[in-house]
């Protein structure tokens, strides 16, 4: 059977069809090609060029020098019969010498005899391909339309395989040549394509409103702080979280009864102070060296004074009063009993329900160029479609850190519609900010540009 084979050139040429078949590499049919072949026609050599990339396979041989003379003569010489030859044929030196003599000239130094030529034109995603066989002076071309045979087989199985595998400028040049080919003899107006094209261009160059989102809350606008009025440990609240607050209504009290001691000391110091004064002062009628002590006694006895009204005041200030109308905002009144604060510690504000405001903290990345009274809308967590209107007050020239871990910018807009009892302090939620017009592709790409951009020194 195995002899068979070999002399059989059908069966050889249904035998290295199946290997064809079989092999899922380009280089492996590159290689089956130009040296398995020689099963059907002997030849001296057997040479294949790509188009786009030169000589891929010679026989014989494992690697080739491609800036050798014979390859650089051979890669002319392919590009010559690539364009002019479309069916298989046997080449002479006088059929290249019409096209160009300079090639034909060297064709006796490096071939001996006639060149069988095979050409696989460009379709589609597949580069045209060219297989050259070098016959003997004195071969016989009886075996040549087997042996195109079987390139055909062989061209189909490379299309299979190579079609999945090529080049991205293949694959984009062949869809341009397509959709630029639809509807050539048409009006302009009548290209579907051109028509598809100039759509998504009116509509990528359509003006949108930039915006950009940023976490934010309801604060009130002009808030009173009640800040702490002297140094102590605060002994009891009397509002609560919310309430509402007349000017004038007890908000907290000090822990007094170091106070009051002190006070009853300056008291008893004072009283000491003012019989002694008085004593020496009945004296100072008769009594000159009395009368000599009566002003460093009225220096004792307003010093005794100076600090009890001190004491008096400070007594006074340890219940604090509210110094305005407003809503008590604090966090857990009793979290503050029992703390010591310092003169000057915030403890709580007076906000009142009508003046509240957005406050927003903007990314870095999202720090556009926004219009004075930049419209701002405000949608509250709990009630995300009842949105608030609001006005863009101020953003901070410098970024802050957040507790988060970033920097980010403080934004205060004022709410500009009416505030009813749903509106309440502390309300989260998310702010946009609309920064003016501008085409849809840049809406679309301003992020990732922005983003490649930190990576690209472009």
């Amino acid at each position: 059977m195995t002899q068979e084979l070999e002399h059989n050139p059908l069966l050889i040429a249904l035998d290295l069809a199946h290997r064809a078949r079989q092999v899922t590499e380009i280089q492996e049919l590159f290689f089956l090609l130009v040296n398995d072949s020689k099963r059907l026609l002997p030849y001296r050599q057997a040479v294949l060029w790509r188009e786009g990339q030169g000589v891929a396979c010679v026989s014989g041989v494992s690697q080739f020098d491609a800036n050798s003379p014979y390859m650089l003569w051979l890669a002319k010489l392919c590009r010559l019969l690539l364009t002019q030859t479309a069916v298989p044929r046997v080449v002479q030196a006088a059929d290249v010498d019409v096209l160009d003599p300079g090639v034909a000239a060297e064709w006796s130094q490096w071939l001996g005899g006639p060149l069988a030529c095979f050409v696989l034109p460009a379709d589609g995603d597949v580069p045209g391909l060219l297989y050259l066989v070098q016959l003997e002076p004195e071969q016989h071309t009886a075996s040549m339309p087997l042996l195109e045979e079987w390139f055909s087989t062989w061209a189909y199985c490379y299309k299979a395989v190579a079609t999945p595998r090529l080049h991205l400028r293949y694959k984009l040049r062949r869809r341009w040549l397509q959709w630029h080919s639809k509807g050539a003899g048409l009006p302009w107006w009548k290209r579907r394509h051109l028509v598809i094209a100039m759509g998504i261009t009116a509509l990528l160059l359509f003006p949108v409103q930039l915006t950009v989102l940023a976490p934010a809350e309801i604060v009130p606008a002009k808030p009173v702080m009640v800040r702490a009025p002297l140094e102590g440990v605060i002994k009891q609240f009397f509002v609560q979280p919310n309430a509402q607050v007349k000017s004038g209504q007890p908000l907290y009290a000090y822990d007094d009864e170091a106070l009051r001691a002190k006070l009853d000391v300056a008291s008893q110091a004072f009283l000491a102070a003012e019989s002694e004064y008085r004593q020496y002062a009945q004296l100072a009628l008769s009594d000159q060296k009395s009368k000599n002590q009566i002003a460093a006694l009225q220096a004792k006895l307003n010093e005794k004074q100076i600090e009890l009204d001190y004491l008096q005041g400070q007594l006074a200030r340890a219940t604090v009063l509210a110094s305005a109308d407003g809503v008590a905002v604090i966090d857990e009144p009793t979290e503050w009993i029992g703390k010591p604060v310092q003169v000057g510690e915030r403890v709580m504000k007076l906000a009142r329900p009508d003046e509240l405001e957005v406050e927003a903290w903007l990314s870095l990345s999202d720090r556009l160029n926004f219009d004075r009274d930049a419209d701002v809308r405000f949608y509250r967590a709990a009630q995300p479609f009842s949105p608030l209107d609001a006005r863009l007050r101020y953003i901070a020239y410098e970024a802050q850190a957040r507790p988060e871990g970033h920097f980010a910018y403080r934004i205060r807009a004022t709410l500009t519609q009416p505030q009813d009892a749903a509106v309440q302090i502390g309300q989260r939620g998310t702010a946009k900010l609309y920064a003016g017009w501008t085409p849809m592709v840049y809406w679309i790409l301003r992020k990732p540009i922005a983003t490649v951009r930190q990576y690209l020194a472009i």
